[in-house]
């Protein structure tokens, strides 16, 4: 994960104790661009490694933003279960007890996020509570994960939302990356040239796609093949998979 910018950046900024202005990013990108893995691996080295650190993490869903009663009574069982909260308000003040009483910061995760950005004076709302958080000492962060090309509607809400947050584009794997990660697995599974250069180009670099291919080639030991062979067996599988509904990561 260590080679993934966008995982180091927000591992490196969350991991900053020292600056005062707490990190708010939105990572954002089309589908099988590691945006899960990479938002999966930050819980992860929180839970592991960040003690003072509590983490809310919601994935979130249309009826979430229903109505603002509902939203923050979500976002507060992401930090007490045993929460009911009305309003950003309630839902700030009780941030700010329970974080006081276990002395620990909280950083909030929340995947599929267009729920929220399709409700811009919700999301507003949402960015001025983080920051009073922020200037209380109460917030390690905050990462959102949306599915859309954020780049291209940097004007989205009231107030020009996106100045207030830190975007970060999933980006698909270099082929300079891939050709290192097939290096790596040399000692065990030896891809021949031509199918390294298969994999790389059909993959398109997208890390889903990419991991999936390299992890169904290894599962029925077809790293020998010439890339012409295995794109003929890979083809016959990806049928197979379609007609079995097993195909989700292509």
């Amino acid at each position: 994960m260590e080679s993934i910018a966008a995982f180091q950046t927000i591992k490196d900024r969350f991991s900053d104790t020292l600056s005062l202005d707490r990190p708010l990013f939105v990572l954002h990108g089309p589908r099988h661009f590691g945006k899960s893995t990479i938002t999966y691996a930050i819980e992860m080295w929180l839970t592991a490694d960040v003690p003072d650190v509590v983490r809310a993490s919601i994935q979130l869903m249309l009826p979430h933003t229903d109505s603002d009663n509902v939203f923050w009574n979500v976002m507060g069982k992401t930090v007490d279960r045993q929460s009911s909260r009305a309003n950003s308000t309630s839902f700030m003040n009780m941030v700010k007890i329970r974080t006081g009483v276990t002395k620990k910061r909280v950083c909030f995760i929340l995947d599929e996020m267009d729920a929220l950005l399709a409700k811009p004076a919700l999301m507003v709302a949402f960015i001025a509570v983080l920051r009073q958080l922020e200037a209380s000492s109460y917030l390690c962060g905050f990462l959102g994960v949306s599915r859309h090309d954020l780049g291209r509607h940097c004007d989205f809400g009231p107030g020009n939302l996106y100045k207030e947050v830190n975007l970060l584009k999933a980006e698909p794997f270099s082929t300079g990356q891939m050709a290192t990660f097939f290096e790596l697995i040399e000692p065990r599974s030896n891809f021949t040239k031509s199918l390294r250069r298969a994999i790389m180009q059909s993959s398109s670099g997208a890390h889903c796609v990419f991991g999936s291919m390299v992890r169904l080639t290894v599962d029925h030991v077809k790293w020998t093949n010439e890339g012409c062979e295995w794109e003929l067996w890979f083809k016959q599988l990806r049928i197979s998979l379609l007609l079995t509904n097993d195909i989700s990561n292509f």
